[in-house]
């Protein structure tokens, strides 16, 4: 009977500390999974948040580079009008 016994105690012991272990690691899976999730959220956000930067600098680069194109046109068409004065032929009296 007694060795019955012992058996008995070592089994719920045995399952008590099975338990115990697998919760533990269900618990520090669930951990990490969670952080990992988290830290891939944050890193998410960071990448898009980029992006958006990148193409409102990009946005801006292009107007800039409008406003430039603009302005050597105007110049360059001012230029080709004193050019054209100085070459002009006046009318003969």
């Amino acid at each position: 009977m007694k060795t019955n016994d012992t058996l008995k105690n070592s089994l719920s012991q045995w399952q008590e500390y099975a338990q115990a272990y697998t919760d533990f690691v269900f618990s520090t899976t669930e951990q990490a999974l969670n952080t990992s999730l988290s830290l891939r959220e944050r890193a998410g956000k960071l990448v898009s948040d980029s992006f958006k930067q990148t193409q409102t600098l990009a946005a801006q680069e292009q107007e800039i580079a409008l406003q430039a194109a603009e302005t050597y046109s105007a110049q360059a068409q001012a230029a080709t009008n004193r050019v054209a004065k100085l070459f002009e032929v006046a009318p003969a009296k």
